[in-house]
């Protein structure tokens, strides 16, 4: 039969297993080729029980687990490795009394971030000024609890969506760290609304996963400016006796943005002093 060259009749001398490195994901099977040789260096010519055949792993890890195959080739099998932890593992494969050459293979976290592992690091007070500059520290990581390494990619490819409210954000800054594990978005304050909600999303063009289980939520404190604060009125500042003189009160901070309704009945005194019989100053300023 095909092969019949390779084989030989001798008692087994080595146990081979090629490639001697693989790397693959956390959660996937990645395939070994294990042979058994004769002294001449010829494949082991009979069968023998798989289940004698012991893959032992340098260190324990319970997400560890193998498979062995024939493959229709006698003395030719396969070692199908699984494992869900990342890092970098040894093993090697043993048949009574011998024992193979050491193998290894790395084991990556999965592409996709699984939000609940998300680890966040530092975020910004609940209450802040609008001179505040707002960073959140994160890590990610696969749905194994593996925190990504060496993602330079998800910043490359601006796979991060920074949102608040539920509006992106395209001005927020973006960078992974040093330590190729921690990721940093940074953005202004923006209002109003007084309240920000914010999260990062996750968005490679085929998925579109919130790295945080809940939003990020910021109150802006941003006080009301008296020098900047405008009275304006709605009818002719000259009225008959009798009538109502209706004025409006915008309330502004230092920026010059309008603040949020909120009820002042309890917060202003108005103060109102005349007849005078000077002509009325129309840029006089009112508390």
């Amino acid at each position: 039969s095909d092969g019949d060259e390779l084989h030989g009749n001798g008692e087994i001398d080595k146990l081979i297993i090629t490639p001697t490195s693989k790397t693959f994901y956390a959660g996937d099977f990645e395939q070994f080729t294990l042979e058994l040789r004769t002294k001449e260096g010829l494949l082991y010519n009979d069968e023998v029980d798989i289940n004698e055949i012991k893959v032992k792993l340098n260190v324990t890890e319970k997400s560890f687990k193998y498979e062995i195959n024939t493959t229709g080739i006698l003395g030719n099998y396969t070692i199908s490795i699984y494992c869900e932890k990342k890092g970098r593992y040894q093993f090697n494969a043993q048949l009574n009394d011998k024992t193979s050459n050491d193998a290894y293979f790395r084991v990556k976290p999965q592409l996709l971030p699984y939000t609940p592992y998300t680890q966040i690091i530092s975020q910004p007070p609940e209450e802040i000024t609008p001179e505040d500059k707002i960073e959140i520290v994160f890590k990610l990581a696969d749905k194994f609890n593996n925190t990504f390494e060496d993602r330079d990619d998800i910043i490359d490819n601006d796979y991060l969506i920074v949102t608040n409210n539920n509006q992106s954000v395209p001005a927020a800054e973006k960078e992974l760290l040093d330590d190729g594990e921690t990721f940093k978005v940074k953005l202004d304050p923006i209002y109003p609304p007084l309240d920000m909600s914010i999260n990062t999303i996750y968005n490679d063009g085929e998925h579109t996963i919130p790295c945080f289980l809940e939003d990020i939520v910021v109150k802006i404190i941003t006080p009301l400016d008296v020098n900047s604060t405008v009275v304006k009125s709605e009818n002719a500042i000259s009225i008959y006796v009798g009538e109502i003189l209706d004025m409006r009160l915008y309330t502004l901070d230092a920026f010059g943005l309008c603040k949020e309704e909120e009820d002042y009945s309890k917060k202003f005194k108005v103060i109102v002093n005349g007849p005078l019989d000077t002509e009325f100053d129309k840029e006089k300023i009112y508390k």
